[in-house]
């Protein structure tokens, strides 16, 4: 069998115009826009960039976009808290919880605890 070069950028570009496109046909037939949560806990410099990133293209792709940043000294509970307010939050569609997460907090649960 002969290996077979893919086009990662043209894959992720095609991809990123998939949702772009869902995004606006969404809008244009509901009025609404879909919407994606970021959560991170901490000021971890890549994962803060990391989340910068995800908010950036979820604008360019036509989404709403909420971040959320929390201090590294947030508790589970605060943090599973802040995880249901937006998970019944009608602009919210997706959400997404930043790893690593400080010791304090089971990254398993938190994750778990998104609807």
């Amino acid at each position: 069998m002969a290996a077979r070069v893919i086009d990662g950028r043209a894959i992720a570009a095609e991809l990123r115009q998939r949702v772009t496109d869902a995004a606006v046909t969404l809008r244009r037939r509901t009025g609404l826009a879909a919407g994606l949560a970021t959560i991170l806990v901490g000021d971890d410099p890549p994962s803060r960039a990391y989340v910068r990133a995800k908010g950036r293209a979820s604008l360019a792709a036509g989404l709403a976009s909420f971040e959320v940043q929390l201090p590294a000294e947030t508790t589970e509970a605060a943090l599973i808290g802040e995880i249901t307010r937006l998970g019944v939050d009608d602009r919210v569609d997706g959400i997404l919880v930043q790893l690593p997460l400080p010791a304090q907090i089971d990254a398993r649960r938190a994750v778990a605890a998104i609807d």
